[in-house]
């Protein structure tokens, strides 16, 4: 049996969030979601154990994946996180900037 992951999701799209927490949740895994980059951040900065995975949109007010990204890496506590930047449509030159900061996928 797989180990229960611990799973955080930003996202602005309400439909995106309850279909994608329906399905983690169905997996037998605990997912937090999120359509607020700050709050997401300010609940991440009181953890004693970082969740197993961060899903981030791009396109959010007040703190975009893209800025959100920075925070985590210029953080000790939580740089090691993995994370997957979710989005429609993005310019080459921002895939490269998330390439080079550390995320491994992009959906």
């Amino acid at each position: 049996m797989k180990k229960r992951q611990i799973i955080y999701y930003l996202d602005i799209d309400n439909q995106d969030l309850y279909l994608f927490k329906h399905i983690i949740e169905g997996l037998g895994h605990k997912i937090f979601i999120y359509k607020d980059g700050f709050k997401m951040m300010q609940d991440l900065s009181k953890l004693e154990i970082n969740p197993d995975i961060l899903f981030l949109g791009n396109s959010m007010p007040i703190l975009n994946g893209k800025e959100l990204l920075v925070v985590l890496k210029n953080s000790k506590k939580l740089n090691d996180i993995p994370v997957v930047v979710i989005s429609s449509a993005l310019p080459k030159k921002l895939i490269q900037h998330y390439m080079n900061t550390g995320v491994k996928h992009i959906m």
